[in-house]
């Protein structure tokens, strides 16, 4: 599909407050909802996943979650759904931990899989936001 034909739009300033390690959006905003890609505990200054400490890399990851929900003008409170990937899925009630941290009740649904991650990656976490009817946004973060 072209980009003049899609209904939906990449928000630029998410990419630049963490930009993608491949050819994918950071975030994507259709209509009132905000796609956001599988955040990993990679520090975007050093590119550096962190020690192999699941839950240092998931406190990492639900910060660059947070990170890119601000540029794109929304908040952990608006997050609505979360798809977890662990490396180990016995390592979720230490992730149960570190989402504690991060959110609260009524907390968004969530669903834990295990995958096989790249280089020495525990976890990853994408999220998809509601950003409420009648928001009002930065232009740069609206669709044309």
């Amino acid at each position: 599909m072209s980009p003049a034909k899609r209904t939906w739009a990449a928000v630029p300033a998410a990419n630049a407050a963490m930009p993608p390690a491949g050819h994918y959006s950071s975030a994507v905003r259709a209509g009132q909802h905000l796609y956001v890609a599988g955040m990993t505990p990679r520090d975007p200054a050093t590119g550096d996943f962190g020690p192999a400490d699941v839950r240092v890399q998931a406190r990492r990851c639900l910060g660059n979650l947070r990170i890119v929900l601000e540029a794109s003008g929304a908040s952990l409170g608006d997050v609505v759904q979360v798809l977890v990937h662990l490396r180990h899925v016995g390592d979720r009630d230490a992730f149960e931990a570190v989402w504690s941290e991060f959110f609260e009740a009524p907390y968004p649904a969530r669903t834990i899989v295990g995958a096989e991650l790249r280089g020495t990656m525990l976890v990853e976490v994408s999220a998809t936001a509601y950003l409420g009817d009648g928001r009002s946004f930065d232009p740069r973060m609206t669709l044309v």
